[in-house]
């Protein structure tokens, strides 16, 4: 037991001063280096304060930066083919959903015009063929989809699912492309959790908490939505039926930003630890908790999974 906890502290210690991808146990889990989960996250660790980048990692426990603009690149999102990462950045000024190689970080181009830096969020359908995000319609902020080659049925590319005069963002799409899971304020102030018809018909509300219920994550498998519920001061991850039934809280310490692994088996999210915000990862009913520590002196979130 001496000699594992020793091994521990060595790779934190490293982790800390070289920058690598390590896993640290923190509860009742535990990773090897060789188990690390191929993701992207944000991350402030090599730029500025109030800089944020785009980072990736690679097996066996590798990570790379992909983004370094001056500016803040945050919520990436891996294209269904792993070929492609979408992502949100106010470089040169103004939110903007951005489009880049997810294997470099080459070829970033802007793809559409968002409604801001943190709650727009973009997700893909399960085939490639469009992007969802929260986008500014003349100060209104819509769940609005795009192809992402610029192809969209009115004609500039974008189009417009809701038009509640609130605010609705932070999109997910259902593994069959049928549904989209998204975040609204639109009853009484509280965010809620609302879903819709791939079309922007039938919108329904499936939370309806005293406190605000934001960011879903729709599981790979169809069955269930993670997201976000804040009360009492603390955001914390719970999982509910894809119907809004049999919500159940994961995190009562606390979390945030839930991303699912491809076999819906793990949830990686993001936690504060000692006043900075860093990444871990849990199986899907709570247990496991693992913290990987990237510099103990940054911040990292946002992580994702990449689905292939």
């Amino acid at each position: 037991m001496e000699v594992l906890v020793m091994n521990r502290i060595r790779r934190a210690v490293a982790a800390a001063l070289l920058g690598c991808l390590l896993p640290v146990a923190c509860g009742d889990g535990g990773l090897e280096p060789s188990s690390c989960p191929e993701m992207a996250f944000v991350s402030d660790q090599d730029a500025e304060f109030g800089v944020y980048d785009i980072y990736r990692t690679f097996k066996p426990c590798d990570f790379r930066r992909l983004t370094a603009a001056e500016g803040r690149d945050v919520s990436p999102a891996w294209s269904p083919d792993g070929s492609t990462l979408a992502f949100v950045s106010d470089r040169g000024g103004g939110a903007g959903v951005y489009l880049m190689n997810a294997v470099d970080g080459s070829g970033v181009h802007r793809l559409a015009t968002a409604a801001d830096l943190w709650i727009s969020r973009p997700s893909w359908s399960r085939d490639g063929r469009a992007l969802a995000f929260a986008a500014d319609w003349s100060g209104n902020v819509d769940i609005s989809v795009i192809d992402p080659i610029g192809h969209g049925r009115g004609g500039t590319g974008l189009d417009r699912l809701t038009t509640h005069p609130a605010r609705d963002f932070a999109p997910t799409w259902s593994p069959d492309g049928r549904r989209i899971a998204f975040t609204s304020d639109r009853d009484g102030g509280d965010s809620e959790i609302y879903v819709m018809d791939a079309d922007g018909t039938h919108q329904r509300r499936l939370t309806n908490s005293p406190g605000r219920d934001e960011f879903p994550a729709w599981s790979p498998d169809g069955t269930t939505i993670a997201f976000v519920r804040a009360s009492g001061g603390l955001e914390r991850v719970w999982l509910m039926d894809s119907d809004g039934g049999s919500q159940t809280e994961l995190t009562p310490d606390g979390g945030d930003m839930p991303a699912w692994s491809p076999d819906s088996k793990s949830i990686a999210f993001t936690d504060q630890v000692r006043g900075r915000r860093e990444i871990f990862v849990m199986a899907a009913d709570g247990t496991g908790r693992v913290q990987y520590w990237i510099k103990a002196s940054t911040d990292e979130s946002d992580p994702i999974f990449n689905p292939r």
